[in-house]
């Protein structure tokens, strides 16, 4: 599967990044929260078929002007952002950055979505992020759109503070098959994805399908267990 073009990893020996965060409106911290132990899927947020989540892409550099409308307009989103240690100065200090730059989940109506990014004159910047998997009946790809389930898997995972997950290079995965699994123990206790060799070690990848492939830290065997999605 190919990735996000400009998504490039920032975590290496080099970068000693340390961890992850993310930029969410509180709605969305709450739905992590309250995520069903069993599913993933939250208790208060259940999958509203009014909603779905878009990809959207901000130009300019101005992805955090377009989470402010967003969050005016009292719509649910989430930006992904990560901790690196950086030397500044030469002093080593910890710094927060976006992982997939300039791209911002939306989890809105139709009619929302296409407003923003089509019926704004003065919000030229906030686009959509396209399949480019799919066509729609007129030969075109049409907007991204991630299901509910791979979307708050995705938000959970990035929630757990490990300096070990990382965005992957798909040509540099080895799946060990091709089943699902739920994690059932130790930090990502929830998380389900498909085990794989990376870097060396067993990990658990996560994916957000034509996008982007996170993986866990390192997973032992005894940690997983068979998983069926309900979506």
């Amino acid at each position: 599967m190919d990735t996000l073009s400009d998504v490039t990893p920032k975590r290496g020996e080099t970068s000693s990044s340390v961890g992850l965060t993310s930029s969410a409106s509180p709605e969305i911290q709450t739905t992590i929260q309250e995520a069903d132990s069993q599913t993933g899927v939250s208790v208060r947020y259940a999958h509203d078929p009014n909603k779905r989540w878009y990809v959207l892409r901000a130009t300019y550099g101005r992805a955090k002007q377009a989470c402010q409308i967003i969050e005016k307009d009292n719509e649910e989103f989430f930006s992904p952002l990560c901790l690196t240690v950086k030397r500044i100065k030469g002093v080593r200090r910890i710094v927060e950055q976006s992982i997939l730059p300039s791209i911002i989940f939306v989890y809105a109506s139709d009619e929302y979505v296409f407003t923003l990014v089509k019926g704004r004159p003065k919000v030229d910047f906030i686009n959509f992020y396209y399949d480019h998997f799919t066509k729609d009946e007129y030969g075109k790809n049409p907007p991204l759109i991630v299901t509910y389930n791979e979307m708050i898997n995705f938000i959970n995972l990035l929630e757990v503070r490990n300096e070990h997950i990382k965005l992957v290079d798909p040509k540099l995965v080895r799946y060990k098959s091709g089943d699902e699994v739920k994690i059932v123990d130790g930090d990502f206790a929830g998380i389900h994805g498909r085990v794989a060799r990376y870097a060396g070690e067993q990990r658990v990848i996560v994916q957000i399908t034509g996008l982007c492939l996170v993986a866990t830290a390192y997973i032992p065997t005894a940690f997983l267990e068979p998983y069926r999605s309900n979506h």
